[in-house]
């Protein structure tokens, strides 16, 4: 049986995928398999992939028609067969070593999905780790105690490709990433984490990521981008037909705690568009939604969401 399923989307990164996939060739993990999902590449990549391919057969190659980051990761997660899948993007590439020591690490604790941590470095600077990200090390808990304990900590990591998770526990849920959005992983991670009995941050870190100007999240300044605005409030409608579907106290309330964390960013987004990058027209559409998802939360969450907002817009 295949232990560890690696699921990484390729789209136009032929600068990239080699550096990546030889840190993933490294891993001494047995029963790997690397699933190469190429989004509709135009500019080659493809081919490195498969050249790598011809001396390595734990890397499998399939092709799509461009979908989006989402699209290409639900479909490698679909064909996955191993019993832990991860997720890293084809830009960046892990510390074979460390990642070990974590994966083993989540084995011996009998987790169903753990969380480590990760290094951001800046393009063009000698790969200079600029900053530490994830969450510390934590006991094991119910994946539902984990996100409340994250929350509360503000330190939740939902940066997919720094948690590796049971196989089963994803299909079995039906977990899927949201196509046609950014910030997929806000509203992937905490659902994905929830699902899980046991769950554990542990203090690694394996994962490198490459901060490139041209990526989708990383154009100008982090808050002018008015895809993210609408992007957000998909991500809040998701979860307020997660909480509308759950009686689960607990879990309840780390819906409403998200939601409350997700208006919060995009109100401060939504005024840097409105009054920094002078683009209020891509901005008032946007405003109902916001006082409508504020509107919906307890009232005490209410009063501080729409005070903030005040002050703010």
């Amino acid at each position: 049986m295949i232990k560890l399923s690696i699921v990484v989307p390729v789209y136009n990164v032929a600068h990239y995928i080699e550096e990546c996939l030889q840190s993933l060739m490294q891993l001494s993990i047995p029963q790997l398999e690397i699933i190469c999902v190429n989004d509709g590449s135009t500019d080659g990549s493809e081919k490195i992939v498969e050249r790598l391919q011809q001396n390595d057969s734990r890397i499998k190659l399939i092709h799509k028609i461009n979908g989006g980051l989402s699209r290409a990761r639900n479909d490698g997660m679909a064909i996955a067969q191993g019993e832990y899948m991860s997720f890293v993007d084809s830009d960046d590439w892990i510390d074979r070593a460390a990642f070990e020591r974590f994966f083993t690490k989540m084995q011996e604790l009998k987790l169903d999905a753990a969380t480590g941590l990760g290094y951001q470095c800046e393009e063009g600077q000698e790969k200079k780790i600029i900053k530490a990200i994830g969450a510390r090390a934590q006991q094991v808990r119910s994946g539902v105690e984990f996100v409340r304990a994250g929350l509360e900590n503000k330190d939740l990591s939902v940066q997919v490709w720094l948690s590796v998770y049971r196989t089963a526990i994803l299909k079995d849920n039906k977990l899927e990433f949201f196509g046609g959005i950014i910030h997929e992983d806000e509203e992937f991670t905490p659902r994905a984490l929830m699902a899980c009995q046991r769950v554990s941050a542990i203090d690694e870190k394996f994962y490198f990521y490459r901060k490139r100007a041209s990526s989708i999240t990383n154009q100008g300044h982090k808050w002018a981008n008015p895809k993210s605005l609408t992007s957000l409030l998909q991500v809040v409608a998701t979860y307020q037909t997660e909480l509308a579907k759950t009686s689960h106290g607990d879990k309840c309330e780390n819906y409403r705690a998200i939601i409350q964390k997700l208006l919060k960013d995009i109100i401060q987004r939504a005024s840097y568009l409105a009054k920094v990058a002078n683009r209020q027209a891509e901005v008032a559409p946007c405003l109902p939604k916001i006082h409508e998802a504020i509107n919906s939360l307890p009232l005490l969450k209410r009063i501080q969401l729409k005070l903030y907002a005040l002050r703010k817009l």
